[in-house]
């Protein structure tokens, strides 16, 4: 481990063919176990990833391969439902972009309802000016019947 002096250099291709390569293995369930045996930081995969076209797609490659074991892990019993549960989203694409879109949608309902509100309120003010004009009027109707 390099500690002191010149930080080391990764060589992103490579340890993207690595990652996919771990993932292929039967015992790899985790990303984390890819970093901690390769001794890089799971925020550089991430960074890279976000930086690089390539890099990108062999971490979605990776992710993907570990999802589909996950859950056969899950359905053989050799993952725990709540190790699947809290990272399903992380392995599982499909499930990540339907929840975006259903986080999405309550969003903008959220919105269509909180533009409602100063449109109730408008309707409420208009109306209740128009009563209080109907009411002048015949108050002062009302004063000028009083009179004669």
């Amino acid at each position: 481990m390099n500690l002191g002096g010149r930080p080391r250099k990764h060589d992103r291709e490579q340890i993207a063919i690595d990652m996919v390569e771990w993932a292929h293995k039967d015992d790899s369930f985790n990303l984390n176990g890819f970093c901690a045996e390769q001794l890089i930081a799971p925020s550089k995969i991430t960074e890279w990833a976000r930086a690089d076209d390539e890099f990108r797609l062999a971490y979605e490659t990776a992710k993907a391969i570990l999802g589909t074991r996950r859950e056969r892990g899950l359905a053989t019993g050799a993952l725990h439902v709540k190790a699947y549960d809290l990272n399903a989203c992380v392995y599982d694409q499909f499930l990540k972009e339907d929840k975006r879109e259903q986080a999405k949608y309550e969003a903008d309902l959220k919105l269509k309802e909180i533009e409602k509100v100063p449109e109730q309120i408008q309707e409420g003010f208009e109306r209740l000016m128009n009563q209080f004009s109907g009411k002048s009027a015949l108050n002062k109707d009302d004063k000028s019947n009083k009179s004669v």
